[in-house]
């Protein structure tokens, strides 16, 4: 075969390896020191180890076509100033998932202290595994049009494996030719590919070169060079310059039959992009512990998924804030688990999203929580268990605008044992949206939760006391006092909101209770029952529609 930029004779492990990067190490590879290193790659990527790459005290700037920087087993960041730029890829990147000889699990990312900034076409970090942020670090991350890209996946081509069909034994590629010459272009992994609320595609990526006419999908053992197994001529088809992935539809001796088709964002904010450019995305788990963490995405910000692994498990796809300040601005979600979505310390905010905390099961636990999502502020979708969102402590406080939209939307149930809830939903009626909405229970029993918006849901028996009023409440400072004058609640509205219910730990019964804004008396009530001022389960706007998974590419 020939190499992709001269045309010469070459061999696939000569030209897969050793020709991909600016600075390429077979092995382990440690850059460390008091300098500054600027590395600047106009071919693939900027700096890249077959092995574990790790950055120490380094000054270092990457400017580089591919991905900035490439461990395949993994990178770790200890200290140092890194700028890292890539035109047409990820920011960095780690490649296998499965288990070494002396036991270590590969594919990980971790930043455990210094400052550093990454400029993406697509995804900023892209770990095969997890994402680890801890120490005193400060991470920024931006992609797409915020890195200043606008045009990255112009030469990306998409083969699209249904589920049932992809193989982690095999290697997906791509043969371009002409009557004189071809090449091989390998598939990796980029994302899954929703087909209704299921995510039924494997969607694999390679960069298609230009000058060639025809082109055959292709499959080979892992790690096994396509060259040595297509020796003779290869049956394919012309280029389809028009469409951007090639959907598998059979397979007979390695070689793909299937038809073109155009892959796009599907469902989701129609601002996100068609390819991957999430700000950090991991194939089990993201756990962000301590440290500055800021992420501009044209995509999710935050993405773990819960896919199969080369060491035979299933990604967990959780993401876990521990400690440190995260603050997100995403085309679509602002934080997106496949599986579990926890915090339990720490201050998340979510500037602004599609939809701001998604997951199968979304737990609070602690911290500070400030969401602002467009479509759902918090959204308990469906997955490999129940859907539920769980708070047991700590602050959380969503908003979201008028419209077809819900603060907290639950496709299974809502529990509630401690903690303060603020919803500022934008629906002024229940049934198709509200500040909460589920499709099974809500049980309060402890803390408190303030709900404006359209009342879908309002916890029952077995709950804390509930107060709902159908008023219009007016931006200001408002608190909740008892009958002696004890402030119990306090909180504030930037804007004008229809409806409120109330549950809370303080409200006892038979207790007399009233709520001010800016000083004035604007509800004032007697709690003679367990809900007070609304109908049962479906409140003023009757029962709620709960939302589901949306069509598109994750």
């Amino acid at each position: 075969m020939t190499d992709k930029r001269t045309g010469d004779p070459t061999l696939l492990s000569e030209m897969d390896e050793n020709d991909d990067a600016a600075i390429y190490a077979a092995c382990d590879l440690k850059i460390s020191g008091k300098g500054t290193l600027i590395v600047t790659s106009s071919y693939d990527n900027g700096i890249k180890s077959k092995d574990d790459l790790k950055i120490k005290n380094v000054t270092l700037k990457v400017t580089s076509v591919g991905s900035a920087l490439k461990g395949n087993d993994s990178v770790r960041v200890e200290s140092g100033s890194l700028m890292l730029i890539s035109g047409q890829s990820d920011g960095v990147r780690t490649k296998n998932t499965d288990v070494s000889s002396k036991g270590n699990q590969r594919g990980t990312v971790e930043i455990s202290g210094g400052a550093v900034d990454i400029y993406a076409a697509k995804d900023g970090i892209s770990a095969a595994y997890d994402v680890i942020v801890s120490g005193e670090c400060t991470l920024n991350v931006f992609t797409s049009s915020y890195a200043g890209q606008s045009d990255a996946a112009s030469s990306d081509l998409y083969l699209v494996v249904p589920r049932t069909s992809y193989s982690t034994d095999k290697d997906y590629y791509a043969y371009f030719y002409n009557e004189d010459t071809g090449v091989f272009r390998k598939f990796e992994y980029e994302t899954m590919v929703y087909s209704g609320r299921s995510a039924s595609y494997y969607g694999l990526v390679t960069k298609a070169p230009s000058g060639y006419g025809s082109i055959a999908f292709l499959t080979v053992g892992k790690g096994k060079d396509p060259s040595a197994v297509f020796t003779d001529s290869i049956s394919g088809q012309t280029v389809n310059t028009q469409m951007n992935a090639y959907l598998y539809s059979s397979e007979s001796s390695g070689v793909i039959d299937g038809d073109w088709v155009s892959l796009s964002s599907g469902g989701g904010n129609s601002q996100k992009t068609a390819y991957s450019s999430k700000g950090i995305k991991a194939g089990n788990e993201i756990v962000i512990s301590s440290g500055n963490v800021t992420v501009y995405s044209k995509d999710d910000a935050l993405h773990a998924n819960s896919e199969k692994l080369e060491n035979g498990a299933s990604g967990k796809g959780a993401v876990t804030v521990n400690g440190g300040t995260v603050t997100l601005t995403a085309a679509d979600d602002g934080i997106h688990a496949d599986g579990k979505l926890t915090v339990n310390a720490g201050t998340v905010n979510v500037v602004n999203a599609h939809e701001g905390l998604e997951g199968n099961m979304i737990e609070i636990n602690g911290g500070s929580v400030f969401v602002y999502g467009d479509d759902d502020g918090v959204n308990a979708c469906k997955g490999a268990s129940t859907p539920l969102v769980n708070i047991t402590g700590g602050y959380l406080e969503v908003k979201t605008p008028s419209g077809d939209t819900d603060g907290i939307d639950s496709n299974g149930s809502i529990t509630m044992s401690g903690g303060f809830v603020l919803v500022k939903g934008g629906a002024a009626n229940g049934g198709m949206a509200g500040s909460v909405d589920l499709d099974g229970t809500i049980t309060v029993t402890g803390g408190t939760i303030v709900a404006f918006g359209g009342i879908c849901e309002t916890p029952g028996t077995g709950s804390v006391n509930v107060y709902g009023s159908n008023s219009t409440f007016s931006a200001g400072d408002y608190v909740l006092k008892d009958k002696s004058g004890n402030e119990l609640v306090s909180f504030a509205l930037d804007g004008q909101y229809s409806s409120c219910w109330i549950g809370s730990e303080h409200l006892a019964l038979n207790g007399s209770y009233t709520l001010e804004c800016n000083g004035k008396t604007v509800l004032s009530w007697t709690q003679s029952s367990q809900s007070e001022g609304v109908s049962g389960r479906g409140g003023f706007g009757g029962g709620g529609f709960g939302g589901g998974g949306r069509p598109g590419k994750r």
